[in-house]
């Protein structure tokens, strides 16, 4: 669920998380009450709040990000990245960048992991699905996996309702196979998560 491990990266503050994860784990499949008992938390405080994170905390959010950024750049042209689990991570910080061309890297730096035969590579796959759905969405272009997804205004309970973003529909679109190959769900798969979200949403 790209969403949410993109937020979760993002903010660092616990409570943010915690509402973050619970929202992860609703979405596979698990109950209130056994998301409060995991998060240790209260439902209620979690997830049917209002906005929790102010312009000023994001303002300040974003120029973090922008710093972590700086200092991987900083590694990668100084060739410290020596792992699959390094050029992973850094491409995990690209991909949670601003622009398309923090995406257009984050999908060099996850093929390199790939090429390594340590965790690094089995975890870049998604990845480069992912960055390349991403950077193709930034540039207003359909998508080829399905990885990205677009949500709507929060109900009153604070769930968004979500859909699969525009998907290339042409000859060379991506096949399920394909798909698989990297560890991206089937389209039947990610439509039928967010059927299951979406119930949740509309309650």
């Amino acid at each position: 669920m790209d969403l949410w491990q993109k937020l979760y990266y993002k903010y660092q503050k616990d409570y943010v998380r915690k509402r973050l994860l619970a929202i992860k784990y609703l979405y596979e499949g698990k109950n209130r009450t056994e998301v409060s008992a995991i998060i240790g938390c209260n439902y209620k405080k979690l997830l049917i709040e209002k906005q929790v994170i102010d312009r000023q905390d994001a303002l300040k959010l974003n120029e973090r990000d922008a710093q972590r950024r700086k200092r991987v750049l900083e590694r990668y042209h100084g060739n410290a990245l020596k792992t699959g689990l390094d050029f992973y991570h850094a491409a995990m910080i690209f991909q949670h960048g601003d622009d398309p061309g923090d995406y257009l890297l984050a999908h060099d730096l996850a093929i390199a992991a790939l090429t390594f035969k340590d965790k690094g590579a089995e975890e870049a796959k998604w990845l480069i699905a992912a960055t390349q759905d991403r950077f193709l969405m930034h540039l207003g272009r359909p998508q080829r996996f399905g990885t990205q997804q677009i949500t709507t205004k929060p109900n009153a309970n604070n769930f968004r309702c979500a859909s699969i973003y525009n998907l290339d529909n042409s000859p060379a679109s991506v096949t399920d196979e394909h798909r698989q190959i990297l560890n991206v769900p089937t389209l039947k798969q990610a439509q039928e998560k967010l059927e299951e979200w979406n119930k949740k949403c509309k309650d």
